[in-house]
């Protein structure tokens, strides 16, 4: 009862480091690109430190849920994840990462490319949704169907990301859709925006919708 949920504690925060390596290292190749970020803080060793740091979130809510142990230890995890993240977020928010730059008889001295409120908007984008969904799941009025529910909108959340993301990565097709839109209803770019990534959004849920009823169904049997 005791060694066996530390072994796969264990066995799981190893799978979680590697994944946790494979995304930071993609994310911050894509985050350093000069056409995404132009920004040196940007391409700097510390920002895919942070990355890293910020994916391995899922280590401590899977270690609380498999090792458990008291209330107290569960929130000392929290509390040493946090800490990590707070020093590796400072570190990166406070390296001057920018040259100095001189405008005539002024003189910028180096600076960050990043800050503190960057940083926590980066680690929310990456784990405060899911966090919240595993904490709506976790409770005990619905831990019985989690499993099929939690299945289901994995399902449908890759399918809304994987659709935007093509459009931003199409941008040609994109823009000229959102051009179409604007001159046939006569609204302005802003507003034939929205309802172009509204449209996208409900296409891909009703799309992976199925989907994912597919792939929850042996669940639910």
């Amino acid at each position: 009862m005791i060694s066996e949920p530390l072994r796969h504690a264990r066995t799981h925060a190893l799978a979680g480091a590697l994944f946790a390596l494979l995304v930071g290292a993609a994310g911050f190749v894509a985050f350093s690109r000069t056409e995404v970020n132009y920004l040196r803080a940007a391409a700097h060793p510390l920002q895919f430190v942070f990355l890293f740091w910020t994916v391995a979130w899922p280590i401590v809510l899977t270690t609380n849920i498999v090792a458990g142990g008291s209330r107290r230890n569960q929130w000392l995890r929290v509390l040493i994840y946090l800490v990590i993240l707070a020093a590796v977020g400072g570190l990166v928010a406070l390296t001057p990462t920018e040259p100095s730059l001189q405008v005539g008889d002024l003189v910028l001295p180096a600076w960050s490319g990043d800050t503190p409120v960057r940083l926590a908007a980066r680690w929310s984008l990456f784990n405060l949704a899911p966090t919240l969904l595993l904490i709506v799941f976790r409770n005990r009025r619905v831990r019985a169907v989690a499993p099929l529910v939690l299945s289901f909108m994995t399902v449908v959340s890759a399918g809304v990301l994987s659709v935007i993301a093509a459009a931003f990565l199409d941008q040609e097709l994109s823009v000229a859709a959102i051009a179409s839109v604007s001159e046939t209803l006569r609204v302005s770019a802003a507003t034939a925006l929205i309802g172009f990534f509204v449209l996208l959004c409900a296409l891909a849920c009703l799309l992976s919708g199925a989907l994912g009823q597919v792939s929850s169904g042996p669940l639910g049997a």
